[in-house]
């Protein structure tokens, strides 16, 4: 709730606030300033006057010299933070990134991620790691390979790689028309 409480107190009138990177300290509690800044940046439209850009890069230094790793899920400088995988998701940020995502990665120093395609994954994951690559797919079969990629998913308990997608999109796609072929001649 540090976060929560330090924006309450500047709304309230207090004139500094007390922050950290990565909310280190020497006790629990701690705000992190990346954190403090993008909220009243975003949420309060007050500029914080830090050169946001540069959290990421300072986020992994202080991660780094202080042995202390920072959550890949840490709201603003975790690693995946602005990756996604939910179909709903990805088909809303494929129209309009600002769907799901409230700013650009950018301005907190990070590159846009890919999606992850894994077992929350929908068609519009499929659809766009294929188009991607430039391989065709038909209905019946980009359905049969998203089941495919949530099974696969589930039993590796991760998101798979691009590679393993591939792998799976021969597997289920490449082949069935092999076969289907064959059984017409």
């Amino acid at each position: 709730m540090a976060t929560a409480n330090t924006l309450a107190a500047y709304m309230a009138g207090a004139e500094c606030l007390s922050t950290t990177v990565n909310g280190l300290g020497e006790r629990a509690g701690n705000a992190p300033m990346e954190e403090v800044a993008m909220a009243l940046e975003l949420s309060a439209g007050i500029p914080s006057m830090l050169y946001t850009k540069k959290f990421a890069a300072a986020c992994d230094y202080v991660a780094e010299v202080s042995k202390r790793p920072v959550s890949l899920s840490k709201p603003i400088s975790g690693q995946l933070v602005m990756t996604h995988e939910s179909g709903i998701h990805t088909g809303c940020l494929l129209k309009n990134r600002q769907t799901y995502q409230p700013f650009p990665a950018e301005l907190v120093g990070r590159k846009e991620q890919d999606f992850l395609i894994g077992k929350h994954s929908g068609k519009s994951t499929v659809l766009h790691f294929l188009s991607e690559a430039n391989l065709p797919i038909d209905e019946n079969s980009c359905l049969l390979l998203l089941a495919e990629v949530k099974d696969h998913s589930e039993k590796l308990k991760r998101a798979l790689t691009k590679d393993e997608f591939l792998s799976l999109y021969t597997d289920t796609y490449l082949h069935r028309n092999k076969e289907a072929s064959c059984l017409q001649l």
